[in-house]
């Protein structure tokens, strides 16, 4: 599968702007391995280039699903109030709903990480793919499909980190096309070598579970994966999103 584009959704906060990832924006999907292709060629002509990540690759190990750590309402409530508001509407959630916002999100500096996992002290954050996977397979193995895909797309993040911006107003697009650079994934060769190998099965099953959401909207895909983690089983996004 070729890489997509990276952002998805702004959202507005008190003090900063959080930037999120759909699942095949992260370089992920169901439909095989991840291959760059010839599309990268203009991307690369210009913009804030990738540097070498430092190495070895942070990235945590995830957190076990959680089944009635959250409620459905309580989902669409942290998606509204923590995504799509200011921090302290966000504050008040979870202050409201201590086990519920755990179980939801992670900080890049965590032990373990849940769905949602914010970076650079939460200038941004993506979705756990690979977590989201160990969970799925139930194989928390290093060497396993999980794994292997957090340390790829952890990889294209540190590569591309040089390009975040450095204070308000935010402008996150040099970012997002750093991430989508063939020099990126050149950078993350052996990641993404080993991410392939890793996962060859899994792709090969066409998996349907609640990690892959490449015909969903971005909130469909969140409430999904986050209602497969903390709820229990995947919390419908809505009707209206294709």
């Amino acid at each position: 599968m070729a890489l997509g584009g990276v952002c998805v959704a702004v959202v507005a906060c008190s003090d900063d702007t959080r930037v999120g990832f759909s699942p095949e924006d992260s370089g992920v999907d169901a439909s095989g391995p991840i291959t760059p292709d010839g599309s990268f060629a203009e991307i690369d002509a210009g913009g804030c280039p990738p540097t070498a990540p430092a190495r070895p690759i942070p990235a945590s190990a995830p957190a076990r699903f959680t089944p009635g750590a959250c409620t459905t309402a309580e989902v669409d409530g942290y998606v509204q109030d923590c995504l799509g508001s200011d921090g302290n509407v966000c504050k008040a959630f979870k202050d409201a709903n201590v086990a519920c916002a755990k179980c939801i999100e992670s900080a890049d500096t965590d032990a373990t990480w849940g769905p949602i996992v914010f970076y650079d002290s939460r200038i941004f954050y993506d979705y756990n793919y690979g977590g989201c996977i160990a969970n799925v397979t139930d194989d928390f193995a290093t060497t396993g499909c999980g794994a292997a895909q957090t340390r790829y797309l952890a990889c294209r993040h540190a590569a591309c980190n040089a390009c975040l911006p450095p204070g308000l107003p935010r402008d996150f697009e040099p970012f997002f096309e750093c991430q989508k650079k063939k020099a990126t994934d050149t950078l993350c060769a052996a990641e993404l070598t080993e991410a392939n190998t890793a996962c060859a099965a899994y792709f090969a099953s066409k998996p349907t579970d609640a990690c892959q959401g490449s015909t969903l909207a971005p909130e469909q895909y969140l409430k999904q994966l986050i209602g497969a983690w903390c709820v229990g089983s995947p919390v419908d996004g809505g009707a209206d999103g294709g």
